[in-house]
């Protein structure tokens, strides 16, 4: 009798451990199939906003493109820029080559040689910094520098600097100041050995008034 009682347990402990078995294989294949589910969820997010920036990205380098490539709107803006610099300075220059008035003396640097020559200018010898500096091509400056009255209209290159002005040359034997002064004019050569401490001393300039 026990040995049957025992048998019987085995038997319902059997069943049950099986009954068991499949109950938690059958939530195990409830989990996996939910994890599958939103693991192919997030797999198709990241498909659609790869997509999405794909053509995110198509789309800036087309902007790009328009903004970069020929004739586009950077270019187009260069050219615009430039021309209405040079306009600019074309109109300045050529307002300033009317000013003809023979009370306003004036001088212009020429340049000599082949090598370019850097010129400063202070107000004195004294003078801590430049007031004007510029690094100069052989040929006559754009430049027209006036040491007694100041021009009609000032422009870039109408330039008023004081009669006891200190001029500083880089290659001082290449450089000469043509003065034109009260319908009259000269050239005079910077000293070689010096700069110009004083321009109304060194060149012993006629300013009325003084």
């Amino acid at each position: 009798m026990k040995r049957k009682n025992i048998g019987l347990f085995i038997a319902l402990f059997l069943i049950v451990g099986s009954l068991l078995a499949m109950l938690f294989s059958g939530l195990s294949i409830i989990n996996v199939s939910k994890l599958q589910r939103e693991l192919d969820g997030l797999l198709d997010e990241i498909d659609e906003k790869f997509v999405n920036m794909s053509g995110e990205m198509e789309k800036e380098v087309e902007s790009t493109k328009e903004l970069l490539g020929g004739n586009g709107i950077v270019e187009n803006y260069l050219i615009l820029k430039n021309y209405y610099e040079n306009t600019s300075l074309d109109i300045a220059r050529y307002v300033s080559e009317l000013q003809k008035d023979k009370d306003k003396p004036y001088f212009r640097f020429f340049i000599t040689g082949t090598e370019n020559v850097w010129i400063g200018i202070k107000d004195n010898v004294d003078d801590g910094s430049y007031k004007f500096q510029k690094t100069y091509k052989p040929g006559m400056s754009e430049e027209k520098f006036y040491y007694f009255k100041k021009p009609d209209v000032e422009t870039e290159y109408d330039i008023f600097i004081s009669p006891e002005s200190y001029i500083k040359a880089g290659i001082p034997e290449n450089v000469y100041l043509m003065f034109t002064a009260f319908g009259s004019g000269k050239l005079v050569k910077v000293p070689e050995e010096e700069s110009i401490k004083n321009l109304k001393k060194e060149y012993n300039l006629y300013i009325p008034g003084s």
